[in-house]
């Protein structure tokens, strides 16, 4: 991911919560890589399930994350980081 290959590490994230589908990070990171690939609606849903597992913990990080700055203006991403 900090290497910007993108696809690739989706890839990773999607095997790593096959083996351990409550991984909450993998799932938030997934969302991390959607967004910035501008994915948004996908990374909504992996943000979405970030948060089912991790609740507020995710919301507080995903509210500074540079990330999802493609996303901010969204209106579902403000319904899932509302605290």
């Amino acid at each position: 991911m900090k290497l910007g290959i993108y696809g690739e590490a989706i890839a990773c994230f999607d095997n790593a919560v096959k083996i351990k589908p409550d991984f909450f990070s993998a799932w938030y990171n997934q969302a991390r890589c959607y967004s910035l690939k501008g994915e948004v609606k996908v990374a909504l849903k992996s943000l979405e399930k970030a948060i089912s597992l991790n609740g507020g913990n995710c919301q507080e990080m995903a509210k500074n994350e540079p990330d999802f700055e493609n996303i901010r203006g969204n209106e579902l991403f403000h319904k899932l980081i509302a605290v």
